[in-house]
């Protein structure tokens, strides 16, 4: 056996996400979640992907990057980390995606993805929003024809005090 003859190893790896966990509670049916997304609630604020390169030659080498398209501008390298967290997400659609290097450092071609809805709180919706529209309408008009009536009687008093003064 001689070492020198050990080339380089080529073969980028695939990479796959291996669980989803929203609150500490892991995503069931993941094979399906894959294929058709992930959608999160606005109350699902903690959100965890693992993920694993498939090469077996020193798995323990194999680096890792991350980006969740509609947050993260540029690819997250996590060094051997294998998995990646994220808090709070604002209302939206989402893309996360993961790419993994061998232990000679050959990136995978593609990336293992899962597309992500988050659903807005209710009180952040088109139809809250249209609700308070409605009530800033509402006191609109009460506060102008309260102030209507108030000129109107005014006029009023003013009338009757013109009439008293031409009398007098």
């Amino acid at each position: 056996f001689d070492p020198s003859t050990i080339g380089i190893n080529t073969q980028p790896p695939m990479v796959v996400i291996t669980s989803i966990t929203k609150l500490s509670q892991r995503v069931s049916h993941l094979q399906k979640v894959l294929k058709n997304g992930l959608e999160l609630d606005y109350k699902d604020y903690l959100l965890e992907f693992q993920f694993a390169g498939l090469d077996y030659f020193a798995p323990e080498n194999n680096r890792y990057r991350y980006k969740l398209d509609g947050l993260d501008a540029p690819w997250v390298d996590s060094g051997i980390r294998r998995y990646a967290s994220y808090t709070n997400l604002a209302a939206g659609d989402y893309t996360f995606r993961v790419m993994a290097a061998n232990s000679d450092g050959i990136w995978s071609n593609t990336s293992a993805s899962v597309p992500i809805k988050v659903t807005p709180a209710p009180w952040l919706t088109w139809y809250a929003y249209i609700f308070y529209a409605s009530i800033f309408a509402i006191f609109g008009w009460i506060v102008f024809s309260v102030q209507r009536e108030k000129i109107r009687h005014a006029d009023q008093v003013l009338g009757i005090n013109k009439m008293l003064a031409q009398e007098v």
